[in-house]
């Protein structure tokens, strides 16, 4: 919540000077990507389609400007957080525009998130935080959801064998992602649509978020199905791309 505030205050603060300067401020429909999420080869070899894909995100915050290498020394990093430096991306922007609350976002076709708000100017960025599925977002006790950050479904498929998988993982609370490309300019008079995209292989680097996952092993009793659990080295595996901005990222949808 102090991230939410201090947003906020922000925008607040930009729109608060004379009748000449006053900063405008334009509606941002955000949307979830409608593209399938595909398949993805890992560094094992396994091609992994992911069908459906749930996260819990809070907070959106789109930045303005930021750097290649994110610092700590920046005035905002407290709020921003540490970002790896990656090709393509930056971080370490200033804040001028949010969707605030708490969103399930489900991949693909997910629909709407809301309607959010961003002052007039060039968008580089991105920054979210994560949560917890509760009743309140309308995930329901028996759901596998419930009380953990991502839910994901889907098939592997190795030298003629396959695996159907579900994945469960949590997220730190204080965890965010920073610097998801978010391409955009905003004009006045010109509300757009963003559309938030979750990538199975990094664009630019070529990485995938199975890496290191090992689907054969993991299905000691051999009946091709298999789960990965909070807190298991399996899911940690894809719980640590998943902190990253380089498996996010908006676009503008025309």
């Amino acid at each position: 919540m102090r991230a939410l505030r201090c947003l906020a205050a922000l925008v607040a603060c930009a729109a608060c000077g004379g009748e000449d300067d006053e900063a405008v401020r334009v509606p941002v429909q955000v949307v979830v990507a409608e593209d399938p999420l595909g398949t993805a080869t890992t560094d094992l070899g396994y091609a992994v389609t992911v069908e459906q894909a749930r996260v819990v995100v809070v907070d959106m915050a789109f930045t303005q400007g930021g750097e290649m290498h994110a610092s700590l020394t920046h005035p905002l990093s407290w709020l921003l957080g540490v970002a790896h430096a990656h090709p393509g991306h930056t971080a370490g922007g200033e804040p001028t525009g949010e969707l605030p609350g708490r969103h399930v976002v489900r991949w693909p076709a997910g629909g709407a998130l809301g309607e959010g708000v961003a002052l007039v100017g060039r968008y580089d960025g991105a920054d979210f935080g994560f949560g917890r599925a509760e009743a309140a977002d309308g995930v329901m006790p028996d759901d596998p959801l419930f009380d953990h950050t991502a839910h994901l479904r889907g098939a592997a498929e190795k030298n003629g064998r396959r695996w159907t998988f579900q994945l469960i993982l949590d997220q730190d609370d204080e965890r965010r992602v920073v610097g998801a490309p978010m391409p955009l300019q905003v004009t006045e008079g010109a509300p757009p649509t963003i559309a938030f995209h979750l990538y199975l292989v990094d664009p630019i680097e070529g990485d995938t978020l199975f890496d290191g996952v090992d689907f054969a092993a993991l299905d000691a009793d051999g009946d091709g199905d298999v789960t990965l659990s909070p807190g298991e080295s399996a899911s940690n595996r894809v719980r640590r791309g998943l902190q990253s901005h380089e498996h996010f990222g908006f676009s503008e949808r025309k």
